[in-house]
């Protein structure tokens, strides 16, 4: 069987559309080589999806014309999960970004903490791996990817979450096997490589985030932030 590309972008799912985005009629055009006849999958970014047969593909603008019906995408997880995540080395946070987003992650809000190193991100980047990551996934939308906060700004938007978890080597609570049922929107904090400050600890628990350990390993930020997140999204 051939495979069926599929592609998610912002528009409504009518029996015929027309697509102007240069760089996605360059890459049908000159890296997928889509002729007419072609079927494609479109995703409206907002969890409905269909087929559609590509009727023209020229230049600067493509037909499509759907076939069958519109559906509801069922990829997409039940729970809102926010990860506020420490910036990493560059290539580690794009690790991050693509898994993240392969498990489920509503959102992602890179965080700069006391001992990050490196203070900026380079969004645009993340956001085209965000993409491309869910239309490989068979996600219904795609991870919203914020601008970088400061801790204090992070746990301000961390309030409009039912619940928010901030994981600590330190935890003697309890491991952390996931989120409890009910809570449809919780937030994930993940630190930098050298962990969180005392100040940065403190912060967290008079807003009553939850203190919870991955286990008696010491996991580097990439991997608690994916297996964080697989778990949360359950």
């Amino acid at each position: 069987m051939k495979k069926i590309h599929r592609f998610i972008f912002d528009t409504d799912l009518k029996e015929t559309i027309q697509v102007r985005d240069q760089a996605l009629l360059h890459q049908w055009a000159k890296v997928l080589r889509f002729k007419p006849g072609e079927e494609i999958e479109i995703c409206d970014g907002r969890s409905h999806e269909a087929v559609y047969k590509v009727m023209s593909l020229e230049k600067r603008i493509a037909e499509l014309e759907r076939i069958g019906k519109v559906r509801d995408n069922t990829a997409e997880p039940k729970r809102h999960v926010t990860l506020y995540m420490a910036i990493l080395k560059r290539e580690h946070t794009e690790l991050v970004v693509q898994k993240a987003t392969e498990c489920g992650v509503s959102e992602i809000v890179p965080l700069v903490s006391d001992r990050t190193i490196k203070k900026r991100a380079k969004l645009e980047r993340l956001r085209d791996i965000a993409k491309e990551a869910a239309e490989q996934s068979g996600r219904g939308r795609v991870p919203l990817i914020h601008e970088p906060l400061s801790m204090k700004a992070a746990l301000a938007h961390a309030e409009m979450n039912a619940a928010n978890y901030f994981f600590h080597t330190d935890a003697e609570r309890d491991i952390f096997k996931g989120v409890k049922a009910g809570h449809s929107r919780v937030g994930l904090f993940i630190g930098p490589e050298g962990g969180w400050s005392e100040e940065e600890a403190e912060q967290m628990l008079t807003h009553d985030l939850h203190v919870v350990s991955l286990g008696p390993r010491i996991l580097r930020g990439e991997t608690a932030a994916i297996v964080s997140i697989f778990l949360s999204t359950q």
